[in-house]
């Protein structure tokens, strides 16, 4: 028997002489016998379950032994099957190692002619070590023979791996993963990124014309950054800061994959005691000149005083300002404690325990008094600073870190008053920090510091920014290394104490441009709503465009505020009659002189005057209109209007010249969908269509300026209740009726134009009623969808898994997916309401309304959200406050609603076919 049976049988012996049984007393006895059959069980209970969990015994050992050998049995099945399937189209076999935090994989990578990358586990190497280490800290689930397709990559990388040039990163589009892998030497890279270009994979470039998403092969970093224009891009402001420095990071060999090439990011803010905090005021700003460790001149004067002696003690080697880094394997460890997989890695560190309390990330505060202060923490921060508030809470695993000295249990990470210890609210201030003016206007200097000229020399040296010489990549070979003990030291040194990026910029980085002065009234009003809430809303009638309710007008995602009548001449406009109106909107702000449009003599063309002082009302011909706002039949209406002449006119709206002989696009739609919005989605280019909600189980893709119909899909088994196009235009997701949600692949025929592969990718159950509402996005990899029992759902887009469910105590009528934040606005009329959830399910706002919301829209920026209401009523609310800024009456029926191209002007379409464009001040 071991010690565990032993001291288990001591602790049963305990409680079943915790008392005496009375035999006289039979109730008694009764219970105590109860007592005692239920004490046996648990103790047996728990001493089976140490028995299996417990790596030291016998019998787990057993376990293990024979989970080793099947493991080994199917990799070895699965690799024999891949050699056989692709033995005569093997191009490269080359021997690596895949790299992720929590383990190192040996491996062989293939490249094969048919365009599949193979990673295939190396079996002996993984048996060897099976026999040093159990199968727990293996880590069993990461041992996986993969393939994948060479067209799926999105990104390759050269990285470094211990200061040698062996590895490179591939980004992935089947799961948005990437992979580090390390090979043997340079040469096998060079191998790799040879024979990719010879597959024909830099050709795929000229699918796109976004420069961001195109695909560069080199092992050379600044040849990339030239390439890929990041630096001129982020100057004309077309990229944020955050994207930037990710950039940046990515380029200088930083990965999420190794530890101790971490991504690194600035401190921005220095105060993290007041109540309250200004973004506007430059003093709460670090000085972005300096590095972490000069900010404070009393611990840099003791710093430099270090500098000289061992300038004097040491002459062999280098002397050093900072022993420390800034970025090294402890620093995202200590930060990133309460999620896995550092947790687990944290515990391994310190022998299966957590380190001492005191020593644990406890407080914002009192971790930048630390590398303000402290002579030997100089760590910067990680990107989860400014996107990822989980990071800073325990509440989904609760663990137990123990207390600290002043018997103060740990647990949340203490943060500034200014944020009200919110976590969401610390992350978004912080983000908006980084993208401020300020950070803006300096953030050049930091990249010298990290990643430009004054990362190491004499520019180091007169920056103050001298680390320890073996963080330096110039200052390692292991070619001259023959002592293995000594390699060994040096390869410890670079992966637990620090390693300085890619040095990327030989000259001095180039500051940012300024924020353009010409801006469109909508971003000027996002200036004014910092301090003040919107005064006038003016609206114009324009014209009527049918004898129908309107139920959609479509808009261009994309703006280019440089030309904005390029970016999209066109207003879409669909009626519940299934027709399709194209009018064309001019701007004469954007309109050169060539494109000028004399309407004197064209009864189509209505002139917008704006005066905040009175509305002018087109009149309009009603004749076919009943009182319900449903015309006739055939929809073919007098529409005209007499309008005030105005030469000092700027916006024009041409009516479809076509507009009586317009075809119905879908069958009849269906009475039970009471929101037409969920119903229609456009292309970014503006070309195509995606509508359902006919009394058919079909949706359909149309062309627009045609108004024909290019495919009629069918997939569900009861009407489709809903759709929704992700941001990239490569996948449509339908709900239906039956309660499933449908993915589908978007594909671009020979004509550029966009159809849909008639065989769906996933099917998605876990509803049980009618989808009423669906959204998605490429880039987060999820799919949020809601039905009529009141729940919400999140998949993984790629994978069509399952992620978690949001179930809300009232109806939901409306719901958004917010990039920005990122965030879930749940509007609901049942019960009054209007929400922010996280992505991962936690209440962020809420606020309540005595209101009956129709309609919404959101900016493109996510800051200013439209209500439409019952009760005739137009509110403007921010977010993330969900503060209201603007409400307003109007006196029009409001079926639907959308934004002018660069979002200045509010266009609404009536219950009884009116089309109305409103300005706001």
């Amino acid at each position: 028997m071991n010690q565990y049976y032993s001291e288990l049988y001591q602790k049963k012996t305990k409680y079943l002489n915790y008392k005496r049984l009375d035999n006289n007393d039979k109730t008694t006895f009764k219970k105590q016998l109860n007592e005692k059959m239920r004490m046996e069980l648990d103790i047996e209970k728990e001493i089976k379950r140490k028995l299996i969990n417990n790596d030291g015994n016998e019998m787990n050992l057993v376990q293990q032994n024979k989970k080793k050998k099947n493991l080994l049995k199917t990799l070895k099945i699965e690799k024999n099957h891949l050699k056989n399937k692709y033995k005569e189209k093997m191009l490269i076999q080359l021997h690596c190692v895949l790299i992720n935090p929590l383990i190192k994989v040996p491996g062989i990578f293939y490249l094969t002619s048919n365009q599949k990358i193979i990673f295939l586990i190396d079996l002996i190497k993984i048996n060897d070590m099976f026999k040093k280490d159990n199968l727990e800290k293996f880590r069993i689930k990461y041992l996986k023979n993969r393939i994948w397709d060479v067209e799926s990559i999105i990104k390759l990388y050269p990285k470094r791996y211990y200061f040698q040039h062996t590895a490179i990163e591939i980004q992935f589009s089947n799961n948005n993963k990437s992979y580090l892998f390390n090979f043997e030497n340079k040469k096998d890279i060079r191998k790799v990124i040879n024979q990719l270009k010879l597959s024909g994979l830099e050709r795929l470039n000229k699918n796109t014309s976004n420069n961001i998403n195109k695909i560069y092969l080199s092992l050379d970093c600044k040849e990339l950054l030239k390439k890929y224009n990041y630096t001129k891009l982020w100057q004309e402001r077309k990229i944020s800061n955050f994207q930037y420095l990710m950039y940046l990071n990515f380029l200088a060999g930083r990965t999420f994959n190794d530890l101790s090439q971490y991504p690194i990011f600035p401190w921005i803010l220095i105060d993290y005691t007041s109540e309250s905090i200004d973004l506007n005021d430059r003093k709460i700003y670090r000085d972005l000149k300096k590095p972490i460790g000069a900010l404070n001149p009393i611990k840099f004067e003791k710093l430099y005083q270090k500098f000289k002696f061992s300038e004097k003690m040491d002459p062999g080697k280098p002397p050093f300002l900072y022993g420390s880094h800034y970025s090294n394997t402890g620093v995202p460890l200590f930060f990133l404690l309460r999620i896995e997989p550092f947790t687990t890695l944290s515990i391994e560190q310190f022998d299966n325990r957590f380190d001492h309390p005191d020593r644990l990330f406890h407080s914002i505060s009192e971790t930048w008094n630390n590398c303000y202060n402290t002579l030997s923490d100089v760590k910067e921060l990680t990107p989860e600073f400014f996107y990822f508030p989980e990071f800073l809470e325990n509440n989904l695993n609760n663990y137990d870190f123990g207390s600290r000295q002043d018997q103060k249990k740990l647990n949340n990470v203490i943060l500034p008053k200014w944020c009200n210890n919110d976590a969401y609210e610390f992350v978004r201030i912080n983000r908006k920090a980084l993208e401020s003016d300020y950070v803006s206007e300096n953030l050049h200097h930091w990249i010298d510091l990290i990643f430009g000229y004054k990362q190491q020399g004499e520019d180091a040296i007169k920056a103050n920014n001298v680390f320890y010489y073996l963080t330096y990549e110039n200052n390692v070979n292991f070619d001259k290394v023959r002592d293995s003990i000594e390699k060994n030291a040096i390869m410890s040194q670079i992966e637990h104490f620090g390693q300085c990026p890619i040095q990327l910029f030989n000259k001095p980085h180039p500051g940012r441009g300024k924020r353009s002065l010409k801006l469109s009234n909508y971003h000027i009003l996002m200036n004014l709503l910092k301090t003040k809430k919107i005064k006038n809303f003016n609206h114009l009638i324009i014209n009527k465009i049918s004898n129908f309710p309107i139920l959609f007008i479509g808009e261009k995602s994309t703006i280019n505020l440089r030309n904005l009548l390029r970016s999209s001449k066109k207003l879409i406009i669909l009626d519940k009659n299934r027709k399709l109106f194209v009018n064309n909107f001019y701007n004469k702000n954007f309109i050169n002189d060539n494109d000028y449009i004399n309407n004197n003599n064209d009864n189509r063309k209505g002139n917008i005057d704006y005066d905040q002082n009175e509305t002018k009302n087109f009149q309009v011909d009603n004749k076919n209109e009943n009182e319900n706002g449903n015309g006739n039949e055939n929809g073919n209406g007098n529409f005209g209007y007499k309008k005030k002449e105005n030469n000092n006119n700027n916006f024009f709206l041409e009516i479809d010249p076509n507009i009586g002989n317009k075809p119905r696009i879908v069958p009849t739609f269906v009475s039970q969908i009471n929101h037409f919005n969920n119903c229609f989605a456009i292309t970014n280019d503006g070309t195509t269509l995606f509508c359902c909600g006919s009394i058919v189980p079909t949706f359909s893709i149309i062309q627009i300026e045609t108004s024909k119909v290019i495919q009629t899909i069918k997939g569900h088994k009861d009407i489709v209740t809903c759709l929704a196009l992700d941001n990239l235009n490569k996948y449509l997701i339908t709900g239906s009726k039956d309660s499933t949600v449908l993915v589908w692949e978007i594909i671009q025929n020979n004509k550029k134009q966009y159809q849909i592969n008639p065989i769906w990718i996933h099917k998605l159950y876990c509803h049980y009623e009618q989808i009423v509402s669906l959204d998605l996005n490429y880039d987060l990899d999820i799919i949020i969808s809601t039905s009529k029992n009141n729940s919400i759902i999140v998949f993984s887009l790629k994978k069509g898994k399952y992620l978690f469910e949001l179930q809300l105590k009232v109806p939901i009528q409306f719901f958004k997916l917010l990039i920005h934040l990122p965030a879930i606005l749940v509007i609901s009329n049942h019960g009054k309401t209007i929400q922010l959830f996280s992505l991962n399910g936690k209440l962020l706002n809420q606020q309540n309304f005595n209101i009956t919301i129709s309609n919404y829209k959101i900016f493109s920026n996510e800051k200013l959200l439209i209500l439409i209401c019952a009760e005739k009523k137009i509110i403007f609310l921010k977010i993330p406050s969900l503060e209201i800024v603007g409400d307003f009456k109007i006196n029009y029926p409001i079926s639907s609603l959308s934004f002018t191209f660069d979002e200045s002007l509010v266009v609404f379409g009536t219950k009884n076919g009116q089309v109305i464009i409103s300005n706001f001040k």
